[in-house]
C-alpha cells in the first residue's frame, strides 16, 4: 500500500506541473525606445499558497499580481519573474526589445559625380547611422514613388550599429530628372509602435544624358507634295544635352534647321538627323510627288459602309488656302478657312449612290471626290437540286441551284460552291447596279461512289477591298446532303491479289466492299462452288485461283486472288553448327543447306563488304571469327550465325564436354568430333574403348566406372598428316562414408574462458583435393579447411578447431560439414555430408539483471525490490543491508512494508556459485506524502497497478517453470529490521 501511495504522489506532482510555470506577463512582450520607461505586470492563476517576486526565490510576499516600472538604459535588458509554492518553484523571462531610430539616413552615388550616361551601370549607396536593433531594420529603395528594392539583416547584435546598403542602377532617357531615396524602417512587430518608425534620406536627383528621340508624329515617313504647292516639314527631337537638328538632302547638302521647305523638285529621299554628345538618331522621309490638280488628301481614300451604318472621312491639305469644305447629299460641311483638315461624317447612311466631294479654294476652287461603296449582306442564301428528287445514280449528271436574295452591290458579290470543306467553283458578277438585287447561280455535278453522303453548300461573299470589313462578310446556305447509288468497290488493301499461305497454318481472307445499296459478297472457288460470306478460310489445299464477287442493283465488281503456298527458308542447323573449331593447317568445308518455297538463295556474310554466294564455304585459320549464312526468298529470311574458333592444338578434334566429373560406379560419356577429312577416328581407354571409324563424331561411354585413374583419349588419322590424339580429363569422386564431431581430451561441461579443441573426422572421401571441411556454430560458418593433396583414391581426414566459450555459448551446437567442390562440370549443388550436432555446456559466474537500480516511493508505501540472476550452476541469492545479511537461502525479492525515512538506504543483492560471485546495489529513496490526492486518479492508477501485478505474477510463474536461474519466493518468514524492512 505504501508503494502505491508513493507512485500516486509522484504521478500527481508530475501531472500538476510538468514543465509548465504558472506565470504570465502583461504585456506579454515589451518594445521600448532606449532612454524611455515602461511598466509590466507579472501574475499567476494559482489559488493555493505561493510567492511571486522580481528578485528571486527568497521573497515572501504573497500577491496574485506584481508590477514593475523600469527606465531603459541597458541595450540587453533582462527582467525575470519568480514563482514559488510548496510543490515547485520556477521562473519566466520577459521578452524586452530596446530600439533606437537612426541618427541620419543619407543617399549618394559611389565613385561618380555629375550626369549619368544612358545604358551605363552606376552604384547608389545608403548610409544608416546609429540604429538598433539591426535585426529588425529594413532598408527600402524608392525610384520616385515606386519601391524598387529592400534589404533586411540577420545580425543579432542589440547595440546601435551603422549600416551601408548599395543599389545598382542602369538609367535610360526616361530616368532623366528622376529622384531616388532610401528609407530605414524598424519593423518591431505587433507590440512595437504603429506605424513602424522610419527615417528617410533627402532625395537624390539624377541627370541622364541620352541620345535624341525624334517626334515621328510631327514628321511622318511619307510626305505627299502637290506640284506648285510648297510644303513645310518640322523635325522636333528630345534629348540631353539638347540635340542639334539637320536635314540631309544629299551627300554634300546638309540644312541646319528644325523646319524644311519642300517642293516637287525636292529629292525623293530625305533624312532628319538629331545629334548630341551621346549619339545620333535619323528619321528617313520619302517625298511622294502627287500629279493631282487639287492639293488635298483624303483619309481614307475610299470608304466602305454598310447600309444604315456610320461613315466618316478626313480631307487634309498642306497648303495655304481661302477655304475648304465638303459637298454631299448627306453630311455636307460648310467652307472653313481656319483649318487644314475637315471631316465628312454621316451617322446613319441611307443613300445607295452618294458622292461626297471635298473642295478647296486656292487661286481657283478645286474638288476631289471620295469613292463610297454602300453594301448590304443577303437576306438569305439557299441551295437545292433542279428537276430531281431522291438518290442520285453514279455517273449521271445533276444540276444544283444557289439563290442569293437582296444583296448589294452585286459587282462585289462572289458565290462559292463547297463540296464538304473543298471549294469546287465560284462565280463573280460584272453588273454595276448599286442597289440590292437577287441572284441565282447553278452548278453541274456528276457524282460517284465517293460522293455518297457528301454535303454541298453555297456561300455568298462580298469582297469589298482593303477598306471593307475583314474578313469579308459572308452568308452560307444550309448544307445539301446527297445520296449516291454506286456499284461495289472491293477493299483491295484487305484483299491482296496474291495471298501467301504457310503449310499447316490456315489463313482467313476478307472481302469487304462498299456500295449503295449494300452489296452481297460471294466467293467463286470453281465453276460449281460458290461461298456466300465476307470471309474465307484458305489452306494449302485451297484452289490456286479464287474470285470475290460483290454485287448490288447498280452492278458487280470482281477481285481475282491467287493462293501461293509458301515456306520461309529454314537452315539445317544439324549440318551447320553455331561453333566451328578450325585447327591451324587443317581447312574445314562447312555446308549451309536450307529449305523453303520459293527456293531460297544462300549467301555467306564474312564481313561488311565480303559476301560469298554458295552453299559451301572453305574455312581456315585466317577466316574471320564471326560468319553468317543467310537463306532468303520472297517470304522471308533465315540467318544462322557461326563463330569460327581457331584451335592451337596439334590434333583437329574436339571433346564435348571438355572435362567430365563422375561418381565412382556411375555412368559417363563424352563425344569426340572433327571437321577435317580423315581416314579414321576412335577412342583408346582402359574401359569403354571405341575402335576406329570414318564418322565425324564418335562417343566414349562407360556404364559403371570402377577405375580411379582412367585416362581416355581420342585419336584421329587425318588425310593430310600423321595420327594425333587428345586426352579427356576425367575426375572420379566419392562422398564420405561418415562425418563426425567430438571434443579432444575433454568430457563434461566446459569452463567459461578456457580453451578447448574440437575434432572433425571425415572417412573415405575422394578426391581430397576437392574437399572443403566447414565448421558451424549454430547457423554461423566460423571456419573452413581445404586440402592440397593430389591423391585420387579415397582417404580419411581429421580437422580440428580451437574454441574459447563464454556464458553466451551455454547450450550452443557445433557441427562440421564435408563438401566436394568439383567445378562447373560437377553436380549442382556440390555434394556434402554433415556431422550430427555437438551440444556444449558452459559453466559461468553469476550475472544479475535489474531494470531499476534506484527505487523512489512515497513515505508509508510498501516496497518490493526484485533481483534476478543467471549463472551455471544456478547461483545462491541473498540480500544484505549495512553489511549484514537480511535473508537466507535463495531469495530474490526484498519486501519493505510501510516505508519510513529510515528505509532510505542502500540494499545489496548477492549471487554466488562455485565459479564466482556478483553483487548489485539498490538505492531506496523516500518521498514525503503529498497533501492532495485526486480520488478518480487514485482509482484509475489502482486498477492499472493491479493489472501490472497480475502481469508480473504470470511472468514470474513462467520464469520459475522454465528454471531460468531467477528465484521468486512469495511465502517467506519476515524478520523485523530496525529500519522497518523484513526479510
Amino acid at each position: 500500500m505504501l508503494l502505491l501511495q508513493q507512485l500516486i504522489g509522484l504521478l500527481l506532482i508530475n501531472l500538476a506541473y510538468g514543465d509548465y510555470c504558472p506565470i504570465s506577463f502583461n504585456p506579454s512582450e515589451v518594445v521600448v525606445k532606449y532612454d524611455a520607461s515602461f511598466s509590466v505586470n507579472c501574475s499567476t492563476d494559482r489559488t493555493d499558497d505561493f510567492v511571486l517576486s522580481w528578485e528571486g526565490y527568497n521573497d515572501t510576499e504573497f500577491t496574485e499580481v506584481i508590477s514593475k516600472r523600469e527606465d531603459v538604459m541597458d541595450w540587453e535588458m533582462q527582467l525575470t519573474c519568480y514563482f514559488q509554492s510548496n510543490e515547485t518553484q520556477c521562473s519566466e523571462n520577459l521578452s524586452v526589445i530596446v530600439y533606437k531610430t537612426p541618427d541620419s539616413v543619407s543617399i549618394s552615388t559611389v565613385n561618380h559625380i555629375g550626369p549619368m550616361k544612358e545604358g551605363n551601370q552606376y552604384e547608389l549607396q545608403c548610409d544608416v547611422l546609429n540604429v538598433a536593433p539591426v535585426q529588425y531594420l529594413n532598408v527600402k529603395w524608392y525610384k520616385g514613388q515606386t519601391l524598387v528594392n529592400q534589404t533586411t539583416f540577420t545580425d543579432t547584435i542589440k547595440t546601435p550599429v551603422n549600416e551601408t546598403v548599395t543599389l545598382m542602377i542602369r538609367p535610360d532617357g526616361a530616368d532623366d530628372g528622376v529622384q531616388y531615396r532610401c528609407e530605414a524602417e524598424l519593423e518591431l512587430g505587433a507590440e512595437g509602435p504603429q506605424p513602424p518608425p522610419k527615417v528617410t534620406s533627402d532625395p537624390l536627383n539624377i541627370t541622364v544624358y541620352y541620345k535624341p528621340i525624334i517626334n515621328e508624329t510631327k514628321l511622318p515617313s511619307i510626305v505627299s507634295v502637290f506640284r506648285g504647292y510648297p510644303l513645310e516639314l518640322v523635325c522636333e527631337a528630345e534629348g540631353n544635352p539638347k540635340p542639334t537638328i539637320s536635314w540631309n538632302l544629299s551627300t554634300n547638302n546638309p540644312v541646319y534647321s528644325e523646319t524644311l521647305n519642300i517642293t516637287d523638285s525636292t529629292p525623293e529621299e530625305l533624312s532628319c538627323i538629331a545629334s548630341n554628345s551621346v549619339g545620333s538618331t535619323i528619321r528617313h522621309v520619302k517625298v511622294s510627288k502627287q500629279d493631282g490638280n487639287c492639293p488635298v488628301q483624303l483619309n481614307p481614300q475610299r470608304v466602305v459602309v454598310e447600309y444604315g451604318g456610320s461613315v466618316s472621312a478626313d480631307c487634309k491639305t498642306y497648303v495655304q488656302h481661302e477655304g475648304m469644305g465638303w459637298e454631299a447629299s448627306e453630311g455636307a460641311v460648310p467652307m472653313r478657312r481656319d483649318t487644314a483638315m475637315i471631316t465628312w461624317r454621316v451617322s446613319d447612311l441611307r443613300e445607295w449612290d452618294i458622292k461626297p466631294v471635298c473642295y478647296i479654294n486656292l487661286i481657283e476652287q478645286c474638288p476631289l471626290e471620295l469613292p463610297v461603296t454602300v453594301y448590304k449582306t443577303p437576306d438569305s442564301v439557299s441551295i437545292s437540286t433542279v428537276n430531281h428528287i431522291g438518290p442520285m445514280m453514279e455517273g449521271n449528271q445533276y444540276e444544283l441551284q444557289c439563290d442569293v436574295l437582296n444583296v448589294a452591290p452585286v459587282q462585289s458579290l462572289t458565290v462559292k460552291w463547297y463540296k464538304g470543306q473543298t471549294l469546287v467553283d465560284q462565280t463573280t458578277f460584272n453588273d454595276t447596279i448599286k442597289t440590292p438585287v437577287n441572284e441565282t447561280v447553278t452548278l453541274m455535278i456528276r457524282p460517284d461512289g465517293a460522293d455518297d453522303g457528301v454535303q454541298y453548300r453555297c456561300e455568298a461573299e462580298l469582297k469589298l477591298g482593303e477598306e471593307g470589313p475583314q474578313p469579308p462578310p459572308k452568308v452560307t446556305s444550309d448544307p445539301l446532303n446527297i445520296t449516291v447509288y454506286y456499284k461495289p468497290i472491293i477493299n483491295v488493301t484487305k484483299l491482296p491479289s496474291l495471298v501467301p499461305v504457310f503449310r499447316g497454318y490456315p489463313v482467313v481472307i476478307v472481302c469487304e466492299a462498299e456500295g449503295n445499296p449494300k452489296p452481297t459478297i460471294s466467293w467463286n472457288l470453281s465453276t460449281n462452288n460458290t461461298v456466300y460470306s465476307e470471309t474465307l478460310t484458305i489452306t494449302d489445299s485451297t484452289p490456286e485461283d479464287l474470285s470475290c464477287i460483290a454485287s448490288n442493283s447498280v452492278g458487280s465488281t470482281i477481285r481475282h486472288v491467287k493462293v501461293s503456298v509458301q515456306d520461309k527458308p529454314t537452315i539445317n542447323v544439324t549440318k551447320l553448327p553455331s561453333l566451328v573449331p578450325v585447327f591451324r593447317g587443317y581447312p574445314v568445308v562447312i555446308v549451309c543447306e536450307a529449305e523453303g518455297n520459293p527456293e531460297p538463295t544462300i549467301s555467306w556474310n564474312l564481313g561488311t563488304n565480303n559476301t560469298v554466294y554458295s552453299e559451301t564455304l572453305n574455312v581456315t585459320d585466317s577466316t574471320p571469327e564471326d560468319l553468317s549464312c543467310i537463306a532468303s526468298n520472297s517470304v522471308g529470311t533465315d540467318i544462322r550465325h557461326v563463330k569460327v574458333s581457331v584451335q592451337d592444338g596439334d590434333c583437329p578434334v574436339e571433346h564435348n564436354p571438355q572435362r567430365v566429373v563422375v561418381e565412382y560406379g556411375g555412368s559417363v560419356s563424352a563425344d569426340c568430333k572433327t571437321y577435317v577429312q580423315h581416314d579414321g577416328i576412335g577412342w583408346e581407354a582402359s574401359e569403354g574403348a571405341v575402335s576406329m571409324r570414318r564418322d565425324n563424331l564418335i562417343t566414349w561411354r562407360v556404364s559403371e566406372l570402377r577405375e580411379w585413374d582412367i585416362d581416355p583419349f581420342c585419336y584421329l588419322n587425318p588425310k593430310n598428316g600423321d595420327q594425333c590424339q587428345l586426352e579427356l580429363q576425367v575426375t572420379v569422386y566419392k562422398t564420405p562414408d561418415s562425418v563426425s564431431i567430438s571434443t579432444v581430451n575433454h568430457i563434461g561441461p566446459m569452463m567459461e574462458g578456457n580453451q578447448y579443441e574440437l575434432q572433425c573426422d571425415v572417412l573415405n572421401v575422394a578426391p581430397v583435393q576437392s574437399l572443403t571441411v566447414k565448421w558451424y556454430k549454430g547457423q554461423t560458418l566460423v571456419n573452413q579447411t581445404i586440402f592440397n593433396d593430389t591423391t585420387i583414391t579415397p582417404v580419411n581426414e581429421t580437422v580440428t578447431l580451437m574454441i574459447r566459450p563464454d556464458g553466451a555459448d551455454d547450450g550452443v551446437q557445433y557441427r562440421c560439414e564435408a563438401e566436394l567442390k568439383l567445378g562447373e562440370e560437377g553436380p549442382r549443388p556440390p555434394p556434402k555430408v554433415t556431422s550430427d550436432p555437438l551440444s556444449i555446456t558452459v559453466h559461468y559466474a553469476p550475472m544479475i539483471h535489474a531494470s531499476k537500480e534506484k527505487v523512489s516511493v512515497v513515505e508509508g508505501s510498501d516496497i518490493t525490490i526484485e533481483c534476478n540472476s543467471t549463472g551455471n550452476p544456478k547461483p545462491d541469492v541473498w540480500w544484505s543491508f549495512n553489511n549484514k545479511n537480511i535473508s537466507t537461502r535463495r531469495r530474490h525479492i526484498l519486501n519493505i512494508e510501510g516505508a519510513t525515512s529510515t528505509s532510505a538506504e542502500v540494499y545489496t543483492c548477492s549471487a554466488k556459485n562455485y565459479i564466482g560471485r556478483k553483487d548489485k546495489n539498490f538505492v531506496v529513496e523516500i518521498i514525503g506524502k503529498s497533501p492532495n490526492y485526486i480520488p478518480h486518479v487514485v482509482a484509475v492508477l489502482l486498477a492499472l497497478l493491479v493489472l501490472l501485478v497480475l502481469i508480473a505474477l504470470c511472468r514470474y510463474l513462467w520464469k520459475k517453470k522454465n528454471n531460468s536461474g531467477s528465484y521468486d519466493i512469495q511465502s517467506t518468514e519476515l524478520c523485523p529490521l530496525s529500519n522497518g524492512a523484513k526479510c
